[in-house]
């Protein structure tokens, strides 16, 4: 776990144990989109409770990269009250450092049209 000082949040990366606890906080929807172990998930959380989570999954490459591994950041989330203060930005970031860490060819998001808000983080951050 990473205590974050300039919001006081918590990270840490989930378990089997934490999707239950992301189903009873934020549905059971929320957490079928997590990847513990075919990729791994990010949860923030204040004093113990949820405020936002980011799951990446880890991918195999077609032809000609075969044996080549991809992170896709398959869901990020941050509850509405936690929204523009950072969250998903430190989310990503520690995201990334982990693709890194395993080595990963690249770690890919998509967004739909209707999270245009999204764009700037994204650009922020070094993503195209």
């Amino acid at each position: 776990m990473v205590k974050d000082s300039a919001t006081e949040l918590t990270y840490s990366y989930a378990t089997q144990a934490t999707i239950g606890m992301v189903s009873t906080e934020w549905g059971e929807s929320a957490a079928r989109h997590m990847h513990v172990d075919d990729g791994f998930t990010i949860v923030a959380s204040d004093s113990g409770k949820l405020v936002g989570l980011l799951s990446v999954r880890w991918d195999e490459l077609p032809p000609p990269l075969e044996h080549t591994t991809e992170g896709y950041i398959y869901t990020i989330q941050v509850d509405s009250d936690w929204r523009r203060r950072g969250v998903a930005s430190r989310m990503v970031e520690r995201a990334t450092e982990r693709a890194l860490e395993q080595g990963v060819y690249q770690l890919r998001a998509w967004s739909s049209d209707d999270k245009v808000a999204a764009l700037h983080m994204w650009r922020a951050l070094g993503f195209s």
